[in-house]
C-alpha cells in the first residue's frame, strides 16, 4: 500500500509540474561567473547569447531603498574600492566601475527589463538578507518588494524562484504566500534527512544543496516528498555529470559556455536544457 501511495504521489507531482520542469536544467551561477564578469547586465546578455536560458543571481537593498544585483555587500572585490551596498545610495553606487569589465552595478529593475522580454526562462533570485544588516522590519519590506517586482515582471512561460539561506525570509514569504511554489531553501549541507525536514518545516519544496555528500538515495527520498533539488557548486563537466547522474532537477554551474560545448553532440546521453 505504501508503494502504491508513493507512486500515486509521484504521478500527481509530475502532472502538476510546469512544462519547464519535465527536464533537468542547467543554470548559470551569477550569470556564469567563470565565463563572464559576475552579476552584471552585459554578462547576462552574453550568457543568454551563448544559449543559456537559466540563471542564478543575488539581490540587495541600497540605503535609499533601491534593489541591486550583487553577491557581496562590500563593493571592494568586484568594484575595486570599499562601500557597503546597504549603507550607500544608488546614485553613489552607480559611480563605481567593475575592475574587470568597467561595468556599473546592475539594478534589479534593469535585469528584469532584460529578462521580461524573453520566453521560457528559469531564474533564481537569491535574497541576500544577512540578519545583522536586515532586521525584521527591513526584511519584511525587502521580501515584499522583491516578491512584487519579480512576479510582476515574470513572463507567463517563465519560472522565477526566490531563494535564500535565511530561514526568516522563507518563513515570512511562505506564511504570506502559502499556496506559492516559488521559494527555495539554500543550504551548505548535502541533501539528506536533516535538510529535507528543514525545508518542509519552512513550507518550501525546493532546495539547493551541495553536490558533495548528496546521494541518489537522498535525492530519491526528496523527490518522493514532492521536492525539486538544485545541486551546487558546479565547476565543470565532472560536477555536471555527477549532479546529472544523482538526478538533480537543476544543476548550477560557474561555467555555462564550457558545459554547452561539452553537451553538444551528446544529446542522446544528456537530456538537459540550458
Amino acid at each position: 500500500m505504501k508503494r502504491i501511495l508513493i507512486a500515486a504521489a509521484m504521478v500527481l507531482s509530475s502532472l502538476t509540474m510546469t512544462a519547464q520542469e519535465q527536464q533537468q536544467r542547467v543554470l548559470a551561477h551569477r550569470a556564469g561567473r567563470a565565463d563572464f564578469e559576475e552579476n552584471v547586465l552585459p554578462s547576462f546578455k552574453a550568457s543568454y547569447d551563448a544559449g543559456m536560458r537559466s540563471f542564478e543571481t543575488d539581490v540587495r537593498i541600497t540605503a535609499d531603498g533601491r534593489y541591486v544585483i550583487s553577491h557581496d555587500a562590500d563593493m571592494a572585490r568586484m568594484y575595486g574600492k570599499p562601500g557597503i551596498i546597504e549603507q550607500t545610495k544608488l546614485k553613489d553606487l552607480k559611480t563605481y566601475r567593475s575592475t574587470k569589465g568597467n561595468n556599473e552595478i546592475t539594478t534589479l529593475d534593469e535585469l528584469l527589463a532584460f529578462l521580461n522580454s524573453k520566453e521560457d526562462m528559469y531564474v533564481e533570485f537569491e535574497l541576500k538578507t544577512d540578519p545583522k544588516a536586515y532586521p525584521q522590519e527591513l526584511l519584511e519590506k525587502y521580501c515584499d518588494d522583491v516578491y512584487k517586482k519579480v512576479m510582476k515582471n515574470k513572463p507567463a512561460s517563465s519560472l522565477y524562484i526566490l531563494s535564500s539561506f535565511d530561514y526568516r525570509a522563507l518563513r515570512y514569504l511562505t506564511t504570506k504566500h502559502p499556496d506559492e511554489d516559488c521559494f527555495m531553501l539554500i543550504h551548505g549541507d548535502p541533501v539528506g534527512d536533516k535538510t529535507i525536514a528543514l525545508a518542509l518545516s519552512l513550507g518550501v519544496k525546493r532546495m539547493a544543496c551541495t553536490i558533495n555528500g548528496s546521494s541518489r538515495k537522498s535525492l530519491k527520498e526528496a523527490h518522493e516528498k514532492g521536492m525539486r533539488i538544485n545541486l551546487w557548486p558546479g565547476s565543470g563537466p565532472d560536477d555536471f555529470i555527477l549532479a546529472y547522474q544523482l538526478g538533480a532537477d537543476y544543476i548550477c554551474t560557474d561555467y555555462p559556455v564550457e558545459l554547452i560545448d561539452f553537451v553538444k553532440g551528446k544529446e542522446g546521453i544528456f537530456n538537459v536544457r540550458f
